[in-house]
């Protein structure tokens, strides 16, 4: 567990985002009802906080190629939400603590 516990503890001092959070609960969550071993689930939160944050470390790993694939998969999601006529407020890409800051 004390490998779990220094991921968790990096997110929290370096993330301030519930994406992440949210992300590796969640896989924690469902490690834990799969019954994952402690390394199948400190495996299963490296491909969380690859997914939720897009850590550089994953570079040279399977987790950035399914990263890659995930950011299609939601851009083509934000797209059709969109089309669908839901809406986000723009100061979220262009405002100042947005994307483009």
């Amino acid at each position: 567990m004390d490998a779990i516990h220094k991921l968790a503890d990096f997110v929290a001092d370096t993330v301030f985002d519930d994406l992440p959070a949210s992300t590796l609960d969640a896989a924690a969550a469902a490690g834990k009802l799969l019954g994952l071993s402690t390394d199948e689930i400190v495996q299963a939160l490296c491909f969380a906080a690859s997914d939720a944050t897009g850590l550089q470390s994953s570079f040279g790993t399977i987790a950035k190629s399914i990263q890659v694939a995930r950011g299609a998969t939601k851009g083509l999601t934000a797209a059709l939400l969109a089309q669908k006529g839901l809406h986000g407020d723009p100061i979220m890409v262009n405002g100042p603590l947005g994307f483009s800051t």
